[in-house]
């Protein structure tokens, strides 16, 4: 059976078997082996008796993070095949000093190929599958790193995955953390790793979709501890605003082609949400979004959990609005269809702030907390965040300031009228954060950042 991403079969968690425990922070199936004061990286056995991992990925003008990002994975995997879609800056410099590093102290093959850009993320990357040798495939943006000490569980997952207990597992889903200018954290399960051919049919894995591309695999999926982060959302507003122009204009290509479809209706709602002056757009997608799923859920196979985002986009906007009652009852919708996903107390908590129900506020900010707990520490609950950001992870500090605020006022230590004495105290200070400090990548920028956006 072939599987979209988004659906989670098995909820095993790599990392956890009790037998054969290996120290966190040693390799796993290819352990180094030391001759003076150098680590032999090279293959033990054959390629054919090993699980081999294929590094696949697409390129342009990656200068800035493309060699950290290689330094994080290149001593994991077996062979790597790179897709430039037309790098005018130093990347290809950065990628032939790796393919020679990597051939001598691997032995393995490093294809760099050169595609013009298409307009269509999958069939970029799809090329690159297609070249690829091993059992699997391991895909990774240029933009992000895996951490190192989570990382020897790349070479584990394909082990067991080939010789042991997953061998029906066709995809694993790492924990994806974005890194905001800020230096917060927003998490989401992703896939990453897998079979490159099924097992039952023989299909091969690819991607389908223009933009946000959907994962095609045979099997069931994984859940996997190693940690990947990308820093994507941190660039400066000129490359921001460049990255949005285009992600809109595919967007709206996928909106034109099925104008009632799921996806490219669920992707132009996520897309406008990072518009400051796009309120009433974001929200009609948002809730169109929502009423197509209602309608047709079962049929396509969506979980209830994917509505998270459009739930969050239709809040985002409410507040941007200055709309809290109603942004309260969007908010009651979605924790009753999805009980588990913090980010709605968090804007109820503002929102209750923000019109003055003091008590209620202190209730959700608790609750907001209660929440986070669960989905960053319990497993069962923390699986549900396939295909589901957790866009509040790091909003702990505002949310501790919306209970100062109210908890000072529901305890009559701020006199109705009067100014409080504490900046922190100050609703004001808050009617912004979810442009300023919540949503990824926000666009809200003037004519220098048009016209720099112009010439990315």
């Amino acid at each position: 059976m072939v599987h979209q991403a988004g659906k989670l079969i098995g909820r095993k968690v790599v990392g956890k078997k009790k037998k054969n425990k290996r120290r966190q922070g040693g390799r796993c199936s290819l352990p180094p082996v030391r001759k003076g004061n150098v680590i032999d990286l090279k293959p033990k056995v054959p390629w054919e008796q090993r699980a081999t991992i294929s590094l696949c990925m697409i390129v342009k003008n990656e200068e800035k993070h493309l060699a950290n990002c290689l330094n994080s994975v290149l001593a994991y995997v077996d062979e790597v095949i790179i897709v430039d879609t037309g790098s005018i800056d130093h990347t290809t410099d950065i990628l032939r000093e790796a393919q020679q590093n990597f051939k001598q102290k691997k032995g393995g093959r490093f294809v760099i190929l050169h595609q013009p850009w298409d307009n269509s993320f999958s069939k970029a990357r799809n090329h690159g599958i297609e070249m690829a040798r091993g059992d699997f495939i391991f895909q990774i943006d240029a933009d992000e790193e895996v951490e190192r000490a989570t990382a020897p569980l790349l070479m584990e997952c394909s082990r067991r995955m080939k010789y042991e207990d997953l061998t029906s597992i066709g995809a694993v889903f790492f924990e994806l953390q974005n890194v905001l200018r800020d230096g917060s954290k927003t998490m989401i399960l992703h896939p990453h790793l897998f079979r490159r051919e099924g097992l039952s049919t023989g299909t091969l894995f690819h991607f389908e979709g223009r933009v946000h591309n959907k994962p095609i695999y045979e099997g069931e999926a994984l859940q996997c501890p190693m940690k990947i982060f990308h820093y994507g959302y941190g660039e400066d507003d000129a490359i921001m605003l460049a990255k949005h122009k285009r992600r809109k204009t595919m967007v709206q290509a996928m909106l034109d082609d099925d104008p009632d479809g799921f996806w490219p209706n669920f992707y132009m709602s996520q897309t406008l949400s990072s518009e400051t002056g796009a309120i009433e757009e974001t929200i009609k997608y948002s809730k169109r979004t929502i009423e197509i799923w209602e309608k047709a859920s079962k049929e396509q196979g969506i979980s209830v959990g994917v509505l998270a985002r459009p739930y969050y986009s239709w809040m985002l906007s409410l507040i941007r609005g200055k709309r809290a009652v109603e942004c309260l009852e969007v908010g009651a919708k979605c924790q009753e269809a999805i009980p588990w996903y913090p980010d709605t107390l968090f804007f109820t908590a503002w929102a209750h702030m923000h019109i003055g129900n003091w008590k209620e506020c202190c209730i959700d900010c608790v609750r907001f907390f209660d929440a986070q707990q669960r989905a960053t520490e319990d497993e069962s609950i923390k699986a549900n965040f396939i295909g589901v950001e957790n866009l509040t992870l790091s909003r702990a500090p505002a949310v501790v300031q919306f209970w100062r605020v109210a908890s000072k006022h529901h305890l009559g230590l701020v006199v109705e009228g009067e100014k409080s004495q504490e900046p922190e105290l100050s609703l004001a200070g808050y009617q912004m954060s979810p442009e300023g400090e919540l949503e990824l990548g926000v666009l809200n920028v003037g004519k220098d950042a048009e016209a720099a956006a112009q010439a990315v």
